[in-house]
């Protein structure tokens, strides 16, 4: 009976794994079918960097473009879109670091002169499947 008990545990994981959901993303002002459009759900410590743990891209659609991140654990977290125009997969830049393509944050924060502070894009996403709305912005 013992040995049917060790055996029992030792088959039962030590860590159970956290639910994950999904999250679609509605991206308004897409300004044309080029590309793709991107989006990474961030952690605020990968928050407007390129190495965000989760991301989901979807062909370019002017207008609307629908994009979903699957797989993202509940936390709190902030995403970064943009449209990708030229498929290099990453943002490219001007003069003074501005963005040639047009970019996107969860609840639409505020990008001013550095990008936008974490906490005005935070989101918390739980295990349960979400939907948010992104305006992208072009600053010429």
């Amino acid at each position: 009976m013992l040995a049917a008990a060790v055996l029992g545990a030792a088959a039962t994981p030590a860590f159970a794994q956290a639910p994950a959901g999904s999250v679609v993303f509605q991206v308004d002002h897409v300004r044309d079918d080029a590309g793709h459009v991107r989006v990474d759900i961030c952690t605020e410590a990968t928050f407007l960097k390129e190495a965000c743990p989760y991301s989901g891209a979807a062909a370019a659609v002017k207008g609307v473009t629908t994009v979903t991140v699957t797989g993202v654990p509940p936390g709190l977290y902030a995403a970064q879109v943009y449209h990708d125009r030229n498929d290099d997969h990453t943002v490219n830049r001007g003069r003074f670091g501005i963005p040639l393509e047009e970019v996107g944050f969860s609840n639409n924060a505020p990008i001013g002169l550095h990008g936008p502070k974490w906490i005005k894009a935070a989101f918390s996403h739980d295990a349960t499947d979400q939907q948010l709305a992104v305006k992208l912005h072009r600053y010429e």
